[in-house]
Parts: C-alpha cells; structure tokens; sequence
C-alpha cells in the first residue's frame, strides 16, 4: 500500500476494471494535501500485470477481489482504530458496496460505479463498444483479459482530453475472465458476491453518477443511488462528465464535493 500520513482519518481507495493504484494518484494526492490518509493498493499486482499474464489470473474471481480489498480495509481499521472511508470507481465502485455491506467501511462512495446483480440492467449499445473485445470472448472465465485500447479510449476517457489517453492506457492491466463471468452472470458464482444486501449497510453512502459515461449508463447510476437511497444514501451527478470522473478536468470538483459530503456526515478531519 501507499500512504504517507499516520493518521486516524483515513480513505482506502479502490480502483476499476483493468487498472492500478496509479489512477488515484491525482485524487489520492489531493486528499493527503488535506491531510487524510490515503491508502490505494492494486488489486494482486503480481498477477495483474501490464503484459504476459500467468494462467493463474484466470482462476481469480470476483470473491477474490472483494476479500482482498476488505483485507485492506480491516488492517487500515487496525493500524488507525477506525474503518476506513472507501472510495471505490467503477468496478472498485461496485467492491466498496460489497466491503460497506460486510461493515468494513465507516462510510463508501461509490464513483460511476457497477451495479451489483439485481439492479435492473438499463440496455445501451456503448458499453458493448467499450468491453466489446472482452464480452464478446469465447471462454472468457478460462483466461486473463484486457480492455482494448480502442474501446478504453472511447468509453471510458471520453471526458479527458485526448493529449492523455494513451499515457493512460499505457498504465491497464490484466484483470481475471472468471471476474467478468461473476459479473455477467452472478449466480454461477456459489458465493453470490455480486450481489449486494442494502439492508446491512448502516453507514453513509455516497453514489457518484455521470451523463456521458459511456461504460456504465447513468441510469444505472441512478439504479445503484435509488437502492441506497433506501437506507439514507446520497446521490450527486455530474451533467457534463464521463466515466473517467478520478482524474479528468472536473475532478478538482469531486474532490471538493466528497469533502463537503463527509463533514456533512461529520466524517471530516477534525
């Protein structure tokens, strides 16, 4: 992990679909100005790497992701005395409802984030342009899979300049098939992991939506907001931004707007 204040505030936060810890660096970087702890692991790293992946990726699955990261949040909760806040995107969005469901978070944004299974699925074709070369795979929970740089560059930076994509892209990983198969197809998982029980969740929760994403439609977003909704969760949506909302030209804003939402929790820094 990388975390540069000893502090008893601290945010762990939790990245998407075929990325690493290098994405927060922006957003990591702004909270610790503030004077948060910030932790941001990647996921597995010696198995999610940038190229040549071993067969052993294949075989890890959505369980696997979520129980490493609530291993992150349960050792900041050690280290400091008190749950983290989890900020998870994307996916990562979707493993921080899992970790405020388990009671590993003392509070969970979850920036455009997947829903979890049972959220009525809202059809658009974008997705199926930016994960085409992964949703269209055959065998696809036998072997590591990667976004393609086309489809990543299209549907999910389509709020950064184009100046940054492909140093962006430059920083993707591999990420599990079998992760994917959870996703799709959720009650092939014995687990049932992909789905989310809002009734246990008794902390606050905070669903970041945006018009143009084009990976995760903002009807869902707003699906994901209205199931929280239910046990006091907050919704915020962005009309003139995508996907990418850690680190695009607005993301001084959600910076300054998860800010303001903790103290109106009184989570902020003393």
């Amino acid at each position: 992990m990388n975390g540069t204040t000893k502090s008893n505030n601290a945010i762990l936060m939790i990245h998407g679909l075929c990325c690493g810890a290098e994405v927060w660096d922006r957003m990591a970087g702004a909270f610790r100005q503030l004077g948060w702890r910030v932790e941001a692991p990647t996921l597995s790293p010696h198995l999610r790497v940038k190229d040549a992946p071993s067969d052993e990726l294949a075989k890890m699955s959505l369980k696997d992701y979520v129980d490493e990261m609530e291993g992150a949040a349960r050792r900041l909760e050690a280290d400091t005395g008190h749950r983290p806040i989890v900020v998870g995107h994307s996916l990562g969005g979707l493993i921080a409802q899992k970790l405020a469901e388990r009671g590993a978070a003392r509070a969970a944004v979850f920036m455009t984030p997947l829903a979890p299974a049972g959220v009525p699925p809202k059809l658009s074709l974008a997705p199926f342009v930016t994960l085409g070369n992964i949703l269209f795979s055959r065998n696809l929970e036998k072997r590591p899979v990667k976004i393609w740089e086309t489809g990543f560059k299209w549907g999910m930076l389509n709020g950064v300049p184009a100046s940054r994509h492909k140093e962006i892209y430059a920083t993707m990983r591999y990420c599990s098939g079998m992760v994917f198969r959870d996703l799709i197809m959720p009650d092939k998982n014995p687990e049932r992991v992909a789905y989310v029980d809002e009734t246990r969740i008794n902390v606050p929760t905070l669903t970041i939506g945006a018009v143009k994403d084009r990976t995760v439609p903002v009807a869902t977003h707003r699906l994901v907001a209205e199931k929280y909704k239910r046990v006091g969760g907050d919704y915020l949506e962005y009309s003139d931004r995508a996907h990418w909302v850690l680190d695009d030209l607005g993301t001084d804003r959600t910076v300054a707007d998860i800010t303001n939402w903790l103290e109106s929790k009184q989570l902020g820094l003393a």
